[in-house]
């Protein structure tokens, strides 16, 4: 059993994904060969670092910029044209983006195509049983993107995705209207993804709770529960190498500031008790949780 975890733009370029560290080191720790591969740094390299910085942390989220540059590679233009897009999201006075910035828009709109096909091409993706995005604010039309390709060129391989942009109903919908995705984690994964690989590298049939899957055309919820909610003292040390390893090919020699996530707790501590009703975050797993010192 050989597992991708793939880490999609608008990621940041200079911190790796503690979802994906977690997820290797416990794969690992079940026997599980996985490697996590950031295209997201591969972006960043091709643009350029400070217009990719530009584009993930500068561009307001309310624009989604980063989901439309790649929104035109999976359906064209015929859903939103530069021209509409520019009009009524960009121009806006409240939601939109400034002036100056809009261009590098347009810009990185068309350097997606050439960069999902070195993408396609410089792994062998056929090598893997099945192949994980994650996806937390900009990173789920780049990793749909890439998961069609991966399908259309390797169709033996499974997809699975995760992360906060495909828990609970979001999480069905992307499974009922693209049928290159096998399986969707929904909620937590540090427990319901591990077992899944255990249970196709084991070739059982069940699928573990969180995990919403296909069968017979259907989408199907895993033992229709939510997914088990980890124990933080119980969790691995996250593995990072595959991160520090691409970027150092990316960028070889370069000294710039990377950030390392240590995670502390999980949930609300406050929205357990009184959620905000601005708050679209946690979900179902909005119970504090912290770990001991």
């Amino acid at each position: 059993m050989r597992v991708a975890l793939v880490v999609m733009p608008f990621s940041s370029e200079s911190r790796p994904s503690l979802a994906a560290g977690l997820l290797k080191a416990a794969l690992s720790a079940r026997g599980i060969a996985c490697d996590v591969h950031y295209p997201a740094v591969e972006l960043a390299r091709r643009i350029g670092p400070e217009r990719y910085r530009t584009m993930s942390e500068e561009i307001p989220d309310t624009a989604l910029a980063g989901e439309w540059v790649f929104a035109q590679s999976l359906h064209g233009a015929h859903l939103s044209s530069w021209e509409r897009y520019s009009s009524e999201v960009l121009e806006h006075p409240v939601l939109g983006v400034r002036e100056a910035l809009r261009p590098l828009v347009r810009e990185v709109a068309a350097a997606v195509p050439a960069f999902l096909e070195r993408t396609l091409e410089e792994t062998d993706w056929g090598r893997y049983d099945l192949v994980g995005f994650t996806s937390t604010f900009q990173q789920t039309l780049a990793s749909l993107c890439l998961a069609r390709a991966i399908r259309e060129t390797h169709p033996q391989v499974r997809i699975a995705a995760g992360g906060a942009n495909f828990e609970a109903p979001m999480g069905r919908v992307y499974l009922e209207r693209y049928p290159f995705l096998d399986f969707v984690a929904s909620g937590e994964g540090d427990v319901s993804f591990p077992a899944l690989c255990e249970a196709l590298r084991d070739g059982r049939t069940d699928v573990p709770a969180g995990i919403l899957h296909r069968e017979g055309g259907s989408v199907l919820p895993g033992r229709n529960e939510p997914a088990p909610a980890a124990d933080l003292d119980a969790l691995p040390v996250p593995d990072f190498a595959d991160f520090f390893r691409a970027r150092e090919e990316a960028f070889p020699g370069r000294r710039s500031p990377v950030y390392v996530s240590v995670e502390a707790s999980r949930g609300c501590w406050w929205g357990q008790r009184s959620h905000c009703t601005f708050c679209g975050l946690n979900g179902g797993t909005i119970a504090f949780r912290r770990k001991s010192a």
